[in-house]
């Protein structure tokens, strides 16, 4: 089979010709296309390079074109309620499309901006792309009103049909009731044995552990917190009598004895067993 063919070329330009026609006698629609605003104006942004141009016919439930002023109206409305929601960047025309089984929540997130910043967050590019434009440049639909069971089926058809450019993944995501079956949790273990980390990952990983990237820096254990992990390290407590038989005190376990009576492990263990 050839590479070119010219019969297949002249199909794709009367394809495109005919969806073209279309979609200029359905004013009235809407379609996810690279608009940089709510209008319908064409995008001429050099941004614009993504392959978001798939028309596909929307019949948002609720539509709130500046994020960051209807916030309000927007959490309050969603309150207690599951569904796909829909982010459209009005600069650019590129969108998200996300899941949540609460849907006001998840808005409150995406509004706070010290939890963007955080390392857990700061690298999605939807995020990237609040901070980038503010929410004010950001519009919000509610594509529709989900059952939760059902939310990651929903959004994945979503996904697929709009292929939005802010998504990583091709489909939708839930956790909720999900378990590997047996045979995938023997290969993820047999990958975790055979994984090894480069001198460059070991010196990232140890750069944000170390000081004040560690989480527990300038903290420290509370005393109950000290004896419990002694007392989890250890395999038996040691109870001190005096002569008359009259307990006197007691003692996690024979290395924090020895370390009180300025001894050391072997011997304290040898006069025990003794």
């Amino acid at each position: 089979m050839r590479r070119y063919s010219p019969c297949k070329q002249l199909l794709i330009c009367i394809s495109h010709y005919w969806f073209t026609i279309k979609a200029k006698l359905n004013t009235n629609s809407i379609f996810n296309r690279n608009y940089s605003s709510l209008t319908g104006e064409p995008n001429n942004n050099n941004d614009n390079n993504n392959n978001n141009d798939k028309k596909t016919k929307l019949n948002p439930v609720k539509v709130y074109n500046n994020f960051k002023e209807d916030r309000a109206k927007l959490i309050s409305e969603s309150n207690n309620k599951s569904g796909i929601y829909y982010l459209i960047n009005n600069v650019n025309g590129h969108s998200y499309v996300g899941s949540s089984i609460n849907l006001a929540s998840r808005m409150r997130n995406y509004l706070n901006v010290s939890l963007l910043k955080s390392k857990q967050n700061i690298n999605m590019p939807i995020v990237h792309a609040l901070l980038k434009y503010g929410h004010t440049n950001f519009s919000v639909w509610i594509l529709e009103y989900v059952e939760p069971k059902q939310l990651a089926l929903v959004e994945t058809r979503y996904i697929t049909d709009l292929i939005p450019y802010y998504n990583v993944l091709n489909q939708g995501y839930s956790s909720i009731g999900y378990k590997h079956t047996e045979e995938t949790k023997l290969q993820l273990s047999k990958l975790a044995l055979n994984r090894v980390h480069s001198e460059e990952t070991k010196a990232l990983i140890a750069k944000a552990v170390t000081g004040e990237n560690n989480p527990f820096y300038s903290k420290s254990h509370s005393m109950e917190a000290k004896v419990r992990m002694i007392e989890a390290n250890s395999h038996y407590p040691i109870y001190v009598y005096d002569s008359y038989k009259k307990l006197l005190a007691i003692y996690p376990s024979v290395k924090t004895l020895s370390n009180k009576i300025s001894s050391n492990h072997p011997t304290v263990v040898t006069y025990l067993k003794r």
